[in-house]
């Protein structure tokens, strides 16, 4: 089973020394709100008074504007009241994805934007695919959060991929607030109550759909800002510099594990895991970008055969090298080194 997962952030993306909810998922939410009708203009000067949010706050808000709006699954209605863009960076970074799974990877590493007490992982076992929701052990139990979140989920994959995209299940672990119907109505599978997880279920071939509204460049661009954001907030980083070392001793064996680096970094697996997200990066964005810098370094080296590249990086096989060569340049290994060698004396 292969599982992809980030959590919290660092930098401009988390409160410090405070838990709880950004506004920057409540105001929008707030939106939402007012496209279905609610009167919330007298909580929008107070909720954007903070950066970070109290739970319990954020829970009261909810279950207040529930009960006067006569409407159990809010948490549903402002997804489906959200149109792609409200979450600005995150839709961004989302809709501009190359494939499904690229898109879910995204939304898994910069959650923690939105929240630092939730975590998305993407697992893959078999011809399933499964996003989950789990929540740090303090954190507060909110339904409104937790349909939210899923249901949010299943709408950009509805709006990015189209009318291809069906659920199998979906799970939650809380009990339901409404008939099971209207849950399923929504998600356009069946849905179980008192489950273990919070999680969507689908096919798992869906994760290379291309997207309607992918623009790899623009998506390249968001995601170095994020990462620059984290390095201005906390400095260059002595454990990623050592994790790039060891994923760069690792290449030509293949891939690197995160639990082989787990063991070399003396941490966990999960340890290692929560640092990538607070440093807006994930094993396999950071994996690609020591890939692209060795074969640039490489690459230029006239004695270094392009099969050593290929070998050296750890492509079992030229084709998928010359692919990922051609994602990073836009040319191929050949025209990039002649493009780069200098030129030769003129003889006299």
């Amino acid at each position: 089973m292969a599982t992809t997962r980030a959590g919290k952030a660092s930098g401009d993306v988390r409160a410090r020394g405070r838990h709880g909810v950004s506004a920057r998922l409540v105001l929008p939410m707030v939106q939402g709100l007012k496209r279905l009708g609610a009167d919330v203009d007298a909580v929008v000067a107070h909720l954007g008074e903070g950066d970070t949010l109290d739970e319990k706050q954020v829970l009261a808000f909810l279950e207040g504007l529930s009960a006067k709006l006569g409407e159990p699954l809010l948490g549903l209605e402002i997804a489906r009241a959200s149109p792609l863009g409200t979450f600005g960076f995150i839709d961004y970074c989302t809709m501009t994805s190359p494939t499904l799974r690229d898109a879910i990877e995204r939304v898994a590493r910069y959650v923690c934007m939105l929240t630092d007490r939730v975590q998305i992982t993407l697992e893959v076992a078999g011809d399933e695919a499964t996003v989950v929701r789990t929540l740090e052990p303090d954190a507060l139990r909110d339904r409104y959060l937790a349909e939210f979140t899923m249901g949010i989920i299943a709408e950009r994959c509805r709006e990015l991929v189209g009318t291809a995209m069906v659920l199998h299940a979906c799970t939650f672990t809380h009990a339901p607030a409404a008939a099971v119907a209207r849950y399923e109505a929504f998600f356009g599978a069946p849905v179980r109550f008192g489950a273990p997880r919070d999680a969507l279920t689908f096919d798992a071939s869906m994760l290379a759909r291309p997207l309607k509204t992918a623009d790899p460049y623009v998506g390249a661009m968001l995601d170095a800002h994020a990462r620059r954001l984290a390095v201005d907030a906390t400095g260059p980083d002595p454990a990623l510099a050592e994790l790039r070392r060891q994923i760069s001793t690792r290449l030509s064996e293949g891939t690197p594990r995160l639990s082989e680096l787990a063991r070399a970094s003396r941490t966990s697996v999960r340890t290692l895991q929560r640092r990538l997200g607070e440093l807006g990066t994930s094993l396999r964005a950071l994996v690609d970008e020591v890939r692209r810098e060795t074969a640039l370094q490489l690459i230029t080296r006239p004695d270094t055969e392009i099969s050593e590249v290929c070998f050296v990086l750890g492509f079992s096989d030229p084709a998928p090298f010359y692919r990922a060569f051609r994602r990073w340049t836009g040319t191929t290994p050949q025209k990039y080194r002649e493009q780069m060698s200098p030129p030769r004396p003129i003889d006299d």
